[in-house]
């Protein structure tokens, strides 16, 4: 066993809070800093699923990439969610701590830990702004030339994503593109030179211009965009925990809430 600080500095000298975008949340979002740390569970988010998951499996920490706790709450009950959640956490002594856009950059410093999953060779980093060499998006060369509509089909199988949507037409020819994980609407303009751009959460009018634009962008949607992530964390804090009598659990609880439907 640890006490949750000691989980804590080890996670802050690995993936520092102050890596995260300055609107973000991430750290300690519920707990006792001195508590005894058993088992350690992680998941994408946290949900009532993952609150029982953790109960039944005796977890006392929840690492999560999203935050629990990200706009003002004025009370918690346990009616409403994030506030139901919030509550449980506390009435089973559960502690929880998000690495959010702090984990982003810690993946993309290394440009993309997800792109040789689907053989793409990593050009450089996609900077947030002028000003920064931070990133949470990464330009990428395919090893051969696809049509869009095979990169469609790579991307499902490789990432097991059970649905996807895409704008442009489907026989546009992809040898470059940009992948941006979450929500990806603010590299649009950064990524305009390229064949293709992979990310998620698409608005309407936005996939207007981009069609319009000639463009292509592929939405393999938010959960999968990122699901990828926990697993890497897994298997890192496993080897940064080993010897220390924790138990290390990966979620079987985590769920994309979007369903789709397929209609012969």
């Amino acid at each position: 066993m640890a006490q949750l600080t000691d989980i804590i500095q080890m996670i802050e000298r690995i993936i520092p809070s102050q890596w995260a975008a300055k609107w973000d949340n991430p750290g300690l979002q519920t707990g006792e800093k001195s508590s005894q740390v058993k088992r350690i569970l992680f998941s994408l988010d946290i949900t009532s699923e993952t609150v029982q998951e953790a109960i039944k499996t005796k977890t006392n920490l929840i690492i999560s990439h999203h935050p629990l706790i990200f706009t003002p709450i004025k009370s918690v009950t346990d009616q409403g969610y994030p506030q139901n959640v919030i509550y449980n956490l506390i009435k089973n002594n559960i502690a929880s701590f998000a690495l959010h856009t702090n984990l982003d950059l810690f993946f993309f410093r290394k440009i993309g830990k997800i792109l040789p999953l689907i053989k793409i060779t990593p050009l450089e980093k996609i900077p947030i702004s002028s000003q920064t060499d931070l990133s949470f998006g990464c330009k990428a060369l395919l090893k051969k030339t696809v049509s869009l509509q095979s990169l469609c089909k790579i991307l499902h199988d490789k990432l097991n994503v059970p649905f996807l949507t895409y704008v442009g037409s489907k026989d546009k020819k992809i040898k470059t593109l940009a992948y941006c994980p979450g929500t990806g609407t603010s590299f649009l303009e950064k990524t305009k030179e390229l064949d293709v751009t992979i990310t998620s959460d698409i608005k309407y009018h936005d996939a207007v211009k981009i069609n319009e634009d000639k463009r292509a962008v592929i939405d393999i949607g938010h959960f999968h965009s990122e699901l990828f992530y926990m697993n890497e964390l897994y298997h890192l804090l496993k080897e940064k925990t080993a010897g220390m009598g924790i138990t290390l659990i990966l979620s079987k609880t985590m769920n994309n809430p979007i369903k789709g439907v397929v209609y012969e």
